[in-house]
């Protein structure tokens, strides 16, 4: 039987952007970041683009924390983080619930988040910011997507 270990903080790895740039145009309820506040350690690959949206790829098996916040200034919608999802121009709260880790449903002039979960992932595992309804409406750097690692198996 393998041991696990705590992971000590220099190798913790972490990834965390902010300034969100709507949906991915072919992805359309994948959220897109144009800004990495924070990228650290080879535990969790980042990409992020206007046709996909943002999506983090494990590559160490492992605990993780994932938290969302995104500030809605117009109308309803979701908030959510999916993995492995093929779902992706599904609202989140649509989506099989077997790829649906949290969301929250939101309205308007409100922030809604951070919302967060833990969840075991295995190296292939892809998470995403997973919304739906109508876009919100902030692009501030308040706006976020973070994934820490916290144990590796």
């Amino acid at each position: 039987m393998r041991r696990r270990r705590n992971v000590r903080p220099k190798d913790i790895s972490e990834v965390w952007v902010t300034t969100p740039s709507g949906y991915g145009s072919t992805n359309t309820k994948i959220r897109h970041y144009t800004a990495t506040k924070k990228q650290q350690g080879s535990g969790i690959s980042f990409a992020s683009d206007a046709t996909l949206g943002a999506r983090f790829t494990i590559n160490e098996s492992g605990i993780y924390f994932i938290g969302v916040q995104d500030r809605n200034t117009a109308a309803f919608y979701e908030l959510g983080i999916s993995v492995n999802s093929t779902q992706l121009t599904t609202d989140a709260d649509g989506i099989t619930d077997a790829d649906r880790l949290i969301w929250a449903e939101g309205d308007s002039n409100r922030y809604d988040g951070p919302i967060c979960t833990v969840a075991a992932l295995k190296v292939g595992d892809v998470v995403r910011p997973h919304f739906g309804g109508t876009l919100p409406g902030s692009t501030g750097a308040q706006d976020f997507f973070k994934i820490i690692q916290i144990v590796k198996f």
